[in-house]
């Protein structure tokens, strides 16, 4: 059948939800035992035209593009409050913003990738370098990203698809994230 692309729909909210929280597992507090709790707040602040999705009979993963302002989900501190309480609120909303909403120094007219995501029964069938792909072609360029010290799978698939890295960063919140560092790479055509 092949892979095709397109822009995120309404109808994916539910589908691109689930991917984030299965490819942030790990790397945000919280979110391996809260997964279920963090659900509804996905699906309300999606930003869904910062998506791709790529389809083979059905959504086989994501990518999310911004311009480095407006990210890929918003951040409520009172809807964080309404939804988890007060203490958690506390505990999460710097956590979120510094993984969300945090304005990232980009080159002047390029992208970031937020995130690349494929469902674990298309994983290692292309998909997500299809998306970095058609990114690295419809986007705008350089493209920027950053990847967990401990993605060593993921750097691999960017070093391949000619991304270059520029500079590390350590991690906020380290011990609970599970990595140390964030690499950043840049592609830039």
């Amino acid at each position: 059948m092949g892979i095709s692309i397109r822009k995120a729909e309404e109808k994916d909210r539910q589908t691109l939800a689930e991917l984030l929280i299965e490819a942030f597992r790990g790397q945000i507090p919280g979110l391996d035992e809260y997964a279920s709790q963090i659900m509804p707040y996905l699906l309300e602040n999606l930003i869904l035209e910062r998506f791709l999705v790529a389809e083979e009979g059905k959504v086989a993963g994501l990518i999310a593009l911004s311009d480095g302002r407006e990210r890929m989900v918003r951040v409520d501190k009172k809807e964080l409050r309404r939804l988890y309480g007060l203490a958690v609120s506390l505990l999460a909303a710097p956590i979120l913003r510094d993984e969300f909403e945090k304005e990232l120094d980009l080159p002047e007219g390029g992208q970031f990738v937020e995130a690349l995501a494929v469902s674990p029964d298309f994983q290692g069938k292309g998909v997500g370098r299809s998306l970095l792909r058609y990114a690295k072609a419809h986007g705008q360029l350089p493209l920027t990203l950053d990847v967990a010290d401990t993605n060593s799978r993921a750097m691999k698939l960017y070093q391949e698809e000619g991304f270059v890295e520029t500079c590390r960063e350590k991690v906020k919140h380290a011990k609970y994230k599970g990595s140390s560092e964030k690499i950043f790479m840049v592609y830039k055509g």
